[in-house]
């Protein structure tokens, strides 16, 4: 582990990530960034009808577990988790924000987030607070732990602008 990783390593390492995740692992997510201004919500923030601002198409890697079926009041039910990890710089230049309740389509499937991953460190030392001075670090990936949602039970709607 580099005791120091300064702006001229984290440039050379994100542009190989860049390469890596866009041209050889190539996996792509839909990623829907939902209108909290649009969508009615009660006093716990859940809404009938949820209504997305815009989605983006997002390069990413994706690890998907295995799915786990279970048997309740007779009926079969199965549910998938999957961790989704994208590069910090590119959801910075394009202005995309994780935010928990946001949906993400995969392989024709709805996942909702339940958790965003924001401590993976480039020489374990965090930018903002490394005490070795300004300069110093490196916020590589964010990532989102999902599971997967009852496509009958997903109501998206896009909203057009004129």
């Amino acid at each position: 582990m580099a005791l120091f990783v300064t702006e001229r390593d984290r440039k050379l390492l994100s542009k190989i990530n860049r390469e890596l995740i866009d041209n050889i692992i190539e996996s792509k997510i839909l990623y829907y960034q939902l209108s909290e201004e649009d969508s009615n919500t009660n006093i716990y923030g859940e809404a009938n009808i949820k209504y997305f601002a815009q989605s983006f198409i997002i390069p990413c890697m994706i690890e998907r577990e295995e799915q786990n079926y279970s048997l309740e009041d007779g009926k079969l039910d199965h549910d998938i988790q999957m961790s989704v990890y994208f590069l910090r710089d590119y959801l910075v230049d394009n202005s995309i924000k994780m935010e928990i309740g946001n949906y993400i389509k995969f392989n024709n499937e709805y996942y909702e987030i339940d958790a965003i991953i924001e401590n993976r460190y480039m020489g374990d030392k965090n930018p903002d607070t490394s005490i070795i001075g300004d300069g110093y670090g490196w916020n590589v990936s964010i990532g989102c732990r999902c599971h997967l949602v009852d496509q009958s039970m997903i109501q998206l709607e896009e909203i057009r602008f004129n």
